[in-house]
């Protein structure tokens, strides 16, 4: 599943991108604001990551931005999770995209797929 937003492209992980993710949220000001992330992420924890399977109710995007320069900047993730009976969305960008509006964006994207999915109710939680 892909996603086209104005300025941002969601695609799903693939096993090669483990490096970029890896550069991308080994930062403990990223992973500090995350409810499941390990710390210190590790080469492992992104390979995993980068491979996991989707789930066709709830499923996560890699966030790039689109160039024509080739393969496309990964910024950051943003997707959908079941916990218990509810649906949540999360989301993370690199440290360097912050303060742009691409969370606020990517986040609508998926909200607009979760409606189409049939989710009529989506939570999200923050840290204070």
């Amino acid at each position: 599943m892909f996603i086209r937003s104005e300025r941002l492209f969601l695609r799903p992980g693939w096993p090669e991108d483990w490096p970029e993710l890896l550069a991308r949220i080994a930062d403990e000001a990223v992973v500090k604001n995350l409810a499941k992330a390990p710390w210190p992420y590790t080469e492992g924890d992104a390979r995993s990551f980068a491979q996991k399977p989707q789930d066709p109710r709830c499923p996560h995007f890699f966030v790039t931005l689109p160039t024509s320069a080739a393969p496309a900047e990964l910024i950051g993730c943003v997707g959908l999770a079941s916990h218990g009976e509810e649906v949540e969305l999360g989301y993370w960008f690199g440290r360097e995209h912050w303060g742009r509006g691409y969370a606020t964006e990517a986040a609508r994207a998926v909200l607009r797929l979760a409606r189409t999915l049939g989710h009529r109710r989506i939570v999200a939680k923050h840290f204070t």
